[in-house]
């Protein structure tokens, strides 16, 4: 009886960890900017990413993405400004921000808003 009971546990064993699977899923990378593409403009392309940041930062929070403030907010003002660091882009808080979702309750930015940023912050993030 005790064989029996160690081979039952010995094939529930072996069932269990054979059964599952890991499955990785990679995110997509992000493409580069293209020297030759024009600036990216911060009022057309950048600003209206942060319409879905309305939420938490409707202007009262500590941080204030409003269209009328939003720039002055990333560049100059608010408790962990600059969010912006055009020598160290990758190591902008705001790029770091919508990479990996941070603190941000779980938004992480499409790909396309990602590299939007990464690209308008090596751009030097210019008030255009």
């Amino acid at each position: 009886m005790k064989i029996s009971k160690y081979l039952l546990l010995s094939i529930v064993i072996i069932g269990l960890s054979t059964s599952c699977e890991k499955a990785y899923v990679l995110p997509e990378p992000i493409i580069p900017p293209d020297p030759n593409a024009p600036p990216i403009s911060f009022a057309t392309e950048i600003l209206p990413t942060f319409t879905s940041c309305q939420g938490c930062h409707p202007g009262a929070h500590a941080l204030d993405l409003s269209a009328a403030n939003a720039y002055t907010q990333l560049l100059t003002a608010g408790p962990n400004a600059p969010y912006v660091d055009t020598l160290n882009p990758t190591a902008s808080l705001l790029y770091t921000k919508i990479n990996n979702g941070g603190s941000m309750n779980g938004y992480i930015g499409s790909q396309g808003d990602i590299a939007k940023v990464l690209t308008w912050i090596t751009e030097g993030a210019k008030n255009n």
